[in-house]
């Protein structure tokens, strides 16, 4: 085992692979990429000992030492060098912040060769899988242990479900605060850095969707009222990160960041995120007295989350019957766990145009974009984005 894992060690750092390093370090770039890790980083053996019992569905964790052929392989033909020469033609689809945290793939395709030569620093590669799946680089992929007897992860073997996602991107790209099934992500070449926060611990200065955790960490995380990240953690290569399923978190590359990152094809019962989707997902064959049972024990289990107010805001703001002081009453309730929650403001915005009251949109709109510093405009408010808009 020791020489595996020197041979990885050595595969990894030596020239990082064609990759570019991040450049040193100035007052503005520190301020996001040092970071002191509060994770837990475990070895192969205490990985297997603790980890269903001690973190699973409970706390995110690094395991670090893990070796596999397939690990090995994926390494060597995802240096730049090589990626360039072998799928260079293939087409892969690029996301915008927003775009990535709020559907989990983007929608501009372009030419692999045409994104790292071209585009590399504008956005960011993150698709459903697409990309491993026609390269079939990940044919032979198998689910990290531990999760692997969850049933819960499809891979060659299982045969089932989602295969590992690519995720490639270049100094600051990655997505923003967004939640999800259970996941783990490997590094396989360059760094990233992460923030994660647990159920009922996101800071009430919130997040807003459409900005980089770059720019979050630079603009956002001063004030009395800041709650850090639960918790932080520059991930290196080799490193293969659990997220709880539920968990917000964020991340930015460090340099080249080079990825993958492996979602669980089914939702655990017990979270959040897994009843907030039941209420999502019965559209025509759930009461709303049923929908609004199953946000409210959503809440119980996470009640800093913005995303289950405002669901549960909109039950109150639609086409069937508009309950304007309800639902304000919940929208409140999202804003006050993010101030900066945009499926919120929109279903407002929304709401406020149905009801015919344009001064109260246009004093919302003020006060949110004064005190806030972001961007929202009275002219084309969206429907409620709880709608449509959802991972």
């Amino acid at each position: 085992m020791a020489v595996r894992l020197f041979f990885v060690s050595c595969l990894i750092y030596e020239g990082r692979a064609g990759w570019r390093e991040a450049k040193p370090s100035d007052a503005s770039e520190k301020a996001w990429r040092e970071v002191s890790c509060n994770m837990d980083v475990l070895t192969m053996d205490s990985w297997s000992d603790r980890f269903l019992t001690e973190f699973y569905l409970q706390k995110p964790a690094i395991l670090r030492g893990w070796v596999s052929p397939v690990l090995i392989e994926l390494q060597a033909r995802l240096d730049r060098d090589a990626l360039l020469k072998d799928f260079g033609g293939t087409t892969v689809r690029l996301g915008s912040f927003f775009e990535l945290s709020h559907h989990g793939a983007g929608t501009l395709k372009m030419e692999l060769k045409d994104y790292i030569k071209k585009h590399f620093d504008t956005a960011y590669l993150f698709d459903r899988g697409e990309f491993l799946a026609s390269s079939k680089l990940a044919e032979s992929w198998l689910t990290v242990p531990g999760l692997n007897s969850t049933g819960k992860f499809g891979d060659s073997v299982t045969g089932m479900g989602a295969r590992p996602t690519f995720a490639l991107g270049s100094n600051g790209q990655g997505i923003p605060f967004h939640w999800h099934v259970d996941s783990y992500s490997v590094q396989l070449h360059g760094s990233k850095r992460w923030a994660i926060y647990a159920p009922h611990k996101m800071t009430p200065t919130g997040f807003l969707a459409t900005e980089s955790l770059v720019t979050w960490l630079q603009t956002r995380t001063g004030g009395k009222k800041f709650v850090p990240p639960t918790w932080e953690c520059k991930q290196d290569p080799g490193d293969i990160l659990y997220v709880p399923e539920g968990y917000f978190h964020a991340t930015a590359c460090i340099g080249d960041s080079v990825g993958l990152t492996h979602l669980a094809r089914d939702s655990s019962a017990t979270t959040a995120f897994h009843v907030y989707s039941e209420a999502g997902a019965a559209r025509g064959g759930m009461s709303r007295t049923k929908k609004i049972e199953l946000l409210q024990q959503a809440s119980r289990l996470d009640s800093s989350n913005a995303l289950i107010w405002s669901k549960m805001a909109n039950l109150f703001a639609n086409d069937d019957g508009i309950d304007g002081k309800k639902a304000m009453k919940l929208f409140k309730k999202a804003l006050k766990a993010n101030p900066l929650c945009l499926d919120a403001h929109h279903s407002i915005m929304w709401m406020l145009q149905k009801l015919g009251d344009k001064d109260a949109m246009e004093k919302h709109v003020q006060t949110y974009t004064e005190k806030y510093a972001m961007e929202l405009s009275p002219q084309t408010p969206n429907a409620p984005m709880g709608r449509s808009a959802e991972l």
